[in-house]
C-alpha cells in the first residue's frame, strides 16, 4: 500500500511531463504515416539542401562532358573598355593645410622710412609677443635695400607708388600672399598704440563663419556709409578680404581713393557695401583718442575704465608709446594680483570641505605640494651654507668652500628680498641683517626652496632678534624657444691636436676613425694639427717626427677615395711653450670655409656616430655653440679593468665638469666673437705669431670668449656619447691661471672615485703595517 501511495503521488507531481511526452510521440507517429515528411525539406535552410544535392548529383554532372559554351558577342563589345588612369592625389605635407586650418591673426603696420626705426621698433617690442606675424609696409624707392637700412626683419616696400594708393597695394599684397593663412587681418598705422593681449582676446571670441569689418568708425556724410579709419585700426575677416579681392580693380579706378587718408576703409565699404561697425557679434571694439598731453590723457582714461580699450591714437613718438604701454601693463598687473588674491581666499574657504581639510592646503597657495619620496633613496637632502661659505656641497669635492659667482649673487638677492618682506610686514623696524644659517634644496615639483636663519637689528628695542624665513622660487612655465632648423646631414670638420710624444695615440685614433666614419661613409672630415717642437725635424726631412702619420693618412685617403674620405694635416712650428686654443683655432679657421662646423676632439675620445649627430643638432649657425661635458674614464688600475670600451657607470668614470677642451661651433660664429677681442688678443696668421706674449697671459679661453660676446647661446651640458679614455694629464705652467686650476681638478678627479681611492689607501696601510711587524 505504501508503494502504491508513493507511485500515485509521484505521478500526480509529474503528470504534465508524462502528458506532453505522450502527445509528442503520438504526433510523430501520425506524421510519418501521412507523408508530411516530404515537405520538411522546404523548411530546411539552403545549406542543408546544397549538401543533399551535392551528395546526389555526381552521376548527373558526368553527362555534360560534351557541352560547348556559346559566346554572345552581340550585346558585348569586341574590345574591353580602356580603364582611365588613376589620378595620384598629392597630399600636402601638413594636415593643417589639407584641413584649411589657419592662424588666428595677422597684423600689418603701415609706416614710413622716417619712423620705422623708432615707432616700428616700439611696435615690435610691445606687440610681437602677442601675435606670430607682424609685417611692416612702407613706400620705398629701393625695397631691395630695406633689410640693410632698418633693424626690423619683416619689411615690405612698394616701389613707385604715389600718394595714399600704397594702401590699396598693401591690400593686393595680402590677397596674393596671406589670404589662405589667416582668419583675421588687422591693419593699422604706426602712430597707434595697440594692446596686444586685449586685441587677441577680442579676436578669439569672434566666429569666422560671419563677416567681420570693425574698427574705429568714421561717418561719411555724403554716401551715408561708415568706414573704418587706419588711424584707429581696422579688423577684417578672411571672408571680407576675399570679397574685396573679387572687385579690387574698381578701387584703383576711383580717383577719390588715391589721395584719401583712409583709402583702404573707403575701398572696402565701396566694394562690399558693408559699413564699419564698432560692435560685432556682441563684442565692442574700443578706441581712445589721445590729447596733446599724454599725462593728461592717462588721467582721463582712469575715469572711463581703461581695461576695455584696444587701441590708443595718435602717438607720434616712442616715449609716449612706451609710457602708454607702461600704464596698461600696470593696470593688467594689478588686475592679475587681485585675481590671485581672490583665488587664494577661495582656496582657504573650500579647504575645510575637501578630504584632509586644512592639511590639504599647501604653502604657497596654489603651488604643488612637496615631493613625497617613495623610498629612502629618493629623499631630497638640504644643503647647508652661510653668508660666506657652503658646506658639503655635492657638486664640490671640498668639504668647505667659499660662495662665489652665481651662488653668492643669489644669496645676496634673497637676503635683500627677505629684508624688504619683513619691512613690508612689520614696518621699518629692522635695518640690517646677517645670515646665520641657510639651507637650500631643489624640489622637482615645486622649484628651489630655502630656509634662512637671519639675525636682524631691532631699531626700536635696540637688540638682535633672529627670524627663520621660508622662501620658494617656483618653477616657471615651460616655453618652447624657436630656433633655426638644423639637420643631421651637415659635414663636420673634426680637428685634433697631435704632439710629438702622442704618435701612438694618434695611430689608434686613426684606426677608430676608419671604423666609425670612413667605412660607414660618415659625412665628416678629419684635420690633424701637428705641433712641431723647436728642435723636431720638420716637413721635408727624412726623420720627420710625424712622417709615419702622414704616410698613414695618405693610405687612408687612397683607400677610401671613392667614398669621399678626406683626411688632412696642418703643421705648426712652435717654441718651447704649448700654444693656447686661440692660436690653434686661428690657424685652423684659415683652412676651412665660414660655413663649416668645427669639432675640437681628443686623441683619447671614442668616435661615436651618435655624438657626431648630437653635435650637428646642438651647433646652430648664428644662434648656438656647443661645449659638451665628457664622461672621463678612471685610472684602469684603480677601477680594476683593462677594457678599451667602457660603459657609463659610477665606478668606471665621471662627468668632468672642469673640462672645456671639447667644443663645436661654426667658423663664422668663431670669427665674429674673435673679432671683438682682436685688440686684446691679435689674430694668429702664421707660426711666427706664436711668439706673441699676449697669447700666454690670457685669463680666459674660447668658452669665456663666447659667453662674453653674447653673440650666440652657449650650450653647456653633459654628453653621454662623448667618452674619453683615461690619460695622465700634464698641466703646463704656460696655461693661464684658470685653465691651470681646471687642469689640476681634472687630474685629481680622474684617478678614481672616493670609495676606490679609500680602498687603495686602506690596502696600502695594511701592507705597511704587516711589513712593520
Amino acid at each position: 500500500m505504501n508503494s502504491l501511495r508513493i507511485f500515485y503521488t509521484t505521478f500526480l507531481k509529474y503528470s504534465y511531463f508524462f502528458l506532453g511526452l505522450s502527445l509528442g510521440i503520438g504526433l510523430a507517429v501520425f506524421l510519418s504515416f501521412t507523408g508530411a515528411s516530404s515537405n520538411i525539406n522546404k523548411c530546411l535552410p539552403n545549406a542543408y539542401i546544397l549538401r543533399e544535392n551535392t551528395a546526389k548529383g555526381w552521376d548527373i554532372l558526368e553527362n555534360f562532358d560534351d557541352y560547348e559554351p556559346i559566346i554572345d558577342l552581340q550585346r558585348k563589345p569586341n574590345k574591353p573598355p580602356q580603364h582611365q588612369e588613376k589620378l595620384n592625389r598629392l597630399r600636402p605635407r601638413y594636415y593643417s593645410t589639407e584641413l584649411s586650418i589657419k592662424e588666428k591673426l595677422f597684423v600689418g603696420i603701415i609706416t614710413n622710412p622716417q619712423t620705422v626705426n623708432v615707432l616700428g621698433v616700439a611696435f615690435n617690442r610691445t606687440l610681437s609677443k602677442h601675435v606670430k606675424t607682424l609685417v611692416y609696409f612702407l613706400k620705398e624707392s629701393h625695397p631691395e635695400n630695406l633689410s640693410n637700412i632698418f633693424s626690423l626683419q619683416t619689411i615690405i616696400g612698394f616701389k613707385d607708388v604715389s600718394g595714399e594708393k600704397v594702401q590699396l597695394h598693401i591690400l593686393k599684397y595680402i590677397l596674393d600672399t596671406f589670404v589662405n593663412e589667416y582668419d583675421f587681418f588687422f591693419l593699422v598705422r604706426d602712430t597707434t598704440y595697440v594692446r596686444g593681449s586685449k586685441l587677441l582676446d577680442f579676436v578669439n571670441h569672434l566666429s569666422i563663419s560671419q563677416d567681420v569689418y570693425t574698427g574705429h568708425v568714421i561717418h561719411d556724410e555724403i554716401k551715408l556709409n561708415d568706414y573704418c579709419s587706419l588711424n584707429g585700426g581696422l579688423l577684417l575677416s578672411n571672408s571680407v578680404i576675399k570679397k574685396v579681392g573679387q572687385s579690387y580693380t574698381s578701387c584703383l579706378k576711383q580717383s577719390a581713393f588715391s589721395n584719401s587718408q583712409d583709402a583702404l576703409g573707403r575701398c572696402i565699404t565701396y566694394v562690399t557695401g558693408m559699413s564699419c561697425r564698432q560692435e560685432v557679434q556682441g563684442k565692442t571694439f574700443h578706441a581712445y583718442v589721445v590729447n596733446k598731453d599724454v599725462k593728461k590723457t592717462l588721467q582721463d582714461m582712469d575715469a572711463v575704465d581703461p581695461k576695455d580699450f584696444h587701441v590708443v591714437f595718435p602717438v607720434y613718438n616712442s616715449k609716449d608709446h612706451y609710457q602708454i604701454h607702461k600704464y596698461f601693463s600696470e593696470k593688467e598687473l594689478s588686475i592679475t594680483h587681485y585675481s590671485i588674491k581672490s583665488v587664494e581666499e577661495h582656496i582657504v574657504q573650500l579647504a575645510p570641505l575637501v578630504p584632509g581639510r586644512n592639511s590639504s592646503v599647501t604653502w604657497p597657495l596654489g603651488l604643488e605640494p612637496h615631493f613625497k619620496p617613495e623610498s629612502r633613496f629618493d629623499v631630497i637632502s638640504w644643503n647647508h651654507f652661510n653668508g660666506t661659505h657652503k658646506f658639503l656641497d655635492p657638486t664640490d669635492p671640498q668639504v668647505v668652500s667659499r660662495l662665489v659667482g652665481v651662488k653668492q649673487t643669489d644669496t645676496i638677492a634673497i637676503l635683500n628680498d627677505c629684508l624688504q618682506w619683513l619691512q613690508k610686514k612689520y614696518g621699518k623696524v629692522f635695518s640690517s641683517q646677517v645670515l646665520e644659517n641657510g639651507y637650500w634644496r631643489i624640489d622637482p615639483t615645486r622649484g628651489m626652496e630655502y630656509l634662512m636663519d637671519i639675525k636682524l637689528l631691532n631699531n626700536k628695542q635696540n637688540k638682535i632678534v633672529q627670524k627663520r624665513l621660508e622662501i620658494v622660487r617656483p618653477l616657471n612655465k615651460i616655453e618652447i624657444i624657436p630656433v633655426p632648423y638644423v639637420t643631421e646631414h651637415t659635414r663636420i670638420a673634426l680637428v685634433t691636436v697631435v704632439k710629438a710624444d702622442e704618435i701612438t695615440y694618434a695611430k689608434e685614433f686613426l684606426s677608430e676613425y676608419e671604423v666609425a666614419c670612413l667605412e660607414k661613409q660618415e659625412n665628416s672630415a678629419l684635420l690633424l694639427v701637428f705641433l712641431y717642437g723647436p728642435n723636431d725635424p720638420g716637413k721635408g726631412s727624412k726623420d720627420d717626427v710625424f712622417g709615419q702619420l702622414k704616410s698613414l693618412i695618405s693610405f687612408y685617403n687612397n683607400r677610401y677615395r671613392a667614398g669621399g674620405a678626406k683626411i688632412a694635416w696642418l703643421s705648426v712650428k712652435t717654441d718651447i711653450r704649448e700654444p693656447p686654443d686661440f692660436a690653434v683655432m686661428d690657424l685652423v679657421c684659415r683652412k676651412l670655409t665660414p660655413e663649416s662646423i668645427v669639432l675640437l676632439g681628443n686623441l683619447k675620445m671614442e668616435i661615436r656616430t651618435d655624438y657626431l649627430n648630437r653635435v650637428r643638432m646642438n651647433t646652430i649657425l648664428g644662434f648656438q655653440v656647443f661645449f659638451p661635458i665628457p664622461f672621463v674614464q678612471y685610472h684602469p688600475k684603480v677601477q680594476g679593468t683593462t677594457s678599451k670600451n667602457f660603459e657609463i657607470k659610477k665606478d668606471l668614470g665621471h662627468f668632468d665638469i672642469h673640462s672645456y677642451q671639447s667644443m663645436s661651433f661654426y667658423i663664422s660664429d668663431y670669427i665674429a666673437a674673435r673679432t671683438l677681442i682682436k685688440k686684446e688678443v691679435p689674430f694668429v696668421k702664421t707660426d711666427r705669431d706664436l711668439k706673441n706674449e699676449r697669447l700666454y697671459n690670457l685669463e680666459y679661453g674660447i668658452f669665456d670668449m663666447f659667453v662674453r660676446s653674447k653673440l650666440c647661446h652657449v650650450l653647456r651640458a653633459i654628453e653621454p656619447e662623448l667618452r674619453i679614455k683615461y690619460r695622465t694629464l700634464s698641466c703646463s705652467l704656460d696655461l693661464n691661471h684658470e685653465a691651470y686650476q681646471q687642469c689640476l681638478h681634472s687630474k685629481k678627479e680622474s684617478l678614481g672615485s672616493k670609495s676606490q681611492l679609500a680602498k687603495l689607501i686602506l690596502k696600502k696601510e695594511m701592507i705597511q703595517s704587516e711589513q712593520t711587524r
